[in-house]
Formats: structure tokens, C-alpha cells, sequence
């Protein structure tokens, strides 16, 4: 700018400065400033309106839009640049759109980290959730087992809301929830919902809890399958260690066979290479509250559980 206007004769005095609320200021010459001040003004009118806009809705002349003052040899231009809002308004109403298909339970809606108690029993888990929500590129989910009321489904929501945020497509299911799908892509063969599979971030809570049937077994290793093999985040929550899921998948509503087991194996397999099993050990919290007494498991739900009197 500084040899411009040597080479033109002219000093910084023969130029004004004029601000923009974003981007550079524009360098215009004095004369032709003052003949424009009233279209000057203008524009730093309409800047204002993107100074005090809330985000919700677009007051300007051309919705999404925010004039500047730039400026080429002293003369002044009015372009225009898309509005500095847009992308937050757009980053909200996208959040808001992933909060709703996520399905998280009302209860655990908006939790973060800070609202999870840390204990010795689910110290491990609690450092790698953070460790998936923090990184960019994940590579493995979780597995997160152990018995009744030790946190596993809470850690869970917290790592949804999380990656919510970030803007990423979760869904939150659990054993009823995923038949209930199964029975509505049965219906519906032409447009079937892969929600389930296409989901950035797939969280199946309590798995374990009910049996399947063989058709609906023979469904979910299939997501399980697509998952696998297109390296989805998986976060999976049981009472049972992955040795213990497959056994109990085995054992399908009706009449079982050996293609049942192989199926539920076949789940196990994949699982235990797409996640990173973390055992959860401690009390039930939920039963802690009551006033009767403290349910405590040692082996984080493969050892029996046993309720005694608070002293």
C-alpha cells in the first residue's frame, strides 16, 4: 500500500481508513470518501445488523448475506460475503436435527463428563471414552460390561452427547428397539431404514438383557457385519462379558439350532474386534439410594451379587 502511493504522488494523509466488523479495513481516498459517505454509512448500518443478530433469523436485505467495504487504487467497492452467523445458525439447526434422530433417553439428555462419578472400577473406561470423543479418527468403539447400576449406559449417553455436538450421526437402541426396526424393514422391503448401519456412532444398550429369535439373531449380525467392515464407531453396553453374550445369544426364542450359535459367535467375533472391552466393577448406585441397603458385585456382574443392611 505503503509504495502505491509513493509511485502515485500521494501521502497516507490523502487516504481514510474505513473498518469492516470482519476482515481487513479498506483504504479509500479522501475526495471519494466524502462523496460516499452516505452509501458508507449505509453499509455499516447493515454490518451492525450482524453485530447484534442472535443467530435465529436473517434481517438482511439478501437473507445470509453481509456487505463489505473493500477498496482498489483509492475506490471504494461494496461486495458482498456470506454472513459470519450462518455457519453457527447452521451448526445449531444441524445439532438440533442430530439430537432428535439420536434417540437418547430424556434422563441422560445434555450429560457430559463433569456429571459422571469416577471411580476405581470405571477409571479405565471413563479415560478411553474421553479419548474417543477427542479424537478424529476413532478406529475402535467400546464394550462396556459389568453388572446393574455401575454407570456403563450413562458413560455411554455422555460419549452420544459428545459427539452429538461435533456434529456426528448417532443412535442410541436397545434389544427392543432393534426388533422393533427389524419388523419394520420386514414391512417395508422396498425402502428399508439402515439408520442402524449408516449411523456415525451406533449405541446398542443392554445387550444381552432379552433373546432374539433366529430371524431377528440373523439381523443384527448383519448391522454388526456392515459395521465391521465399514469401521463404524460401535459402543455396546452388557451385563456379560463377550464370552458370556455369545452363550446366552445361543440360546435363541423357539428352537434353537447350531446355525444359531455359529450366528451369535459370528456377533461375539466381530464385536470383539471392532470394540474395546472394559470391564465396570462396583456398586449398584441406582439400588445405593435406597434406604434398605447397598448392592455390591466384585467382578464387575460375573460374580453373584449380595445385599447386606447399612451399618
Amino acid at each position: 500500500m505503503e509504495v502505491k502511493k509513493q509511485v502515485l504522488g500521494e501521502t497516507k494523509s490523502d487516504y481514510v481508513k474505513v473498518t469492516n466488523l470482519i476482515g481487513p479495513p479498506a483504504y479509500v481516498k479522501r475526495e471519494y470518501y466524502e462523496n460516499r459517505g452516505f452509501h458508507i454509512q449505509k453499509v455499516k448500518e447493515q454490518q451492525e445488523i450482524c453485530r447484534n443478530c442472535s443467530g435465529e433469523t436473517c434481517r438482511q436485505p439478501i437473507p445470509g448475506m453481509m456487505p463489505l467495504l473493500t477498496s482498489h487504487r483509492g475506490y471504494l467497492y461494496f461486495p458482498l460475503t456470506p454472513c459470519p452467523r450462518k455457519k453457527l445458525r447452521e451448526r445449531k439447526l444441524r445439532i438440533q436435527e442430530r439430537r432428535q434422530e439420536a434417540n437418547l433417553p430424556k434422563l441422560f439428555q445434555g450429560k457430559t463428563f463433569a456429571d459422571y462419578q469416577v471411580t476405581d472400577g470405571n477409571r479405565l473406561a471413563v479415560r478411553m471414552a474421553q479419548r474417543l470423543v477427542r479424537q478424529k479418527d476413532p478406529g475402535k468403539g467400546l464394550y462396556l460390561y459389568g453388572s446393574r447400576g455401575t454407570g456403563k449406559t450413562l458413560l455411554a449417553a455422555i460419549v452420544g452427547n459428545l459427539l452429538v455436538q461435533q456434529g456426528q450421526r448417532v443412535l442410541f437402541t436397545n434389544t427392543p428397539q432393534l426388533r422393533c426396526r427389524f419388523r419394520e424393514n420386514l414391512k417395508h422391503p422396498d425402502t428399508p431404514d439402515r439408520s442402524l448401519e449408516n449411523a456415525d456412532c451406533l449405541i446398542i444398550d443392554d445387550l444381552g438383557s432379552e433373546r432374539f429369535n433366529a430371524w431377528g439373531l440373523e439381523q443384527l449380525a448383519r448391522v454388526i457385519d456392515v459395521r465391521y467392515r465399514q469401521q463404524k464407531m460401535t459402543l455396546v453396553t452388557s451385563n456379560d462379558s463377550l464370552k458370556a453374550l455369545g452363550e446366552k445369544m445361543a440360546q435363541v426364542r423357539g428352537n434353537g439350532d447350531k446355525q444359531d450359535a455359529e450366528t451369535a459367535a459370528r456377533i461375539v467375533s466381530r464385536l470383539a474386534g471392532m470394540t474395546v472391552p472394559l470391564p465396570f466393577y462396583g456398586l449398584d448406585r441406582r439400588w445405593a439410594l435406597e434406604p434398605g441397603g447397598i448392592c455390591c458385585s466384585r467382578q464387575g456382574g460375573e460374580e453373584p451379587m449380595e445385599l447386606f443392611e447399612k451399618g
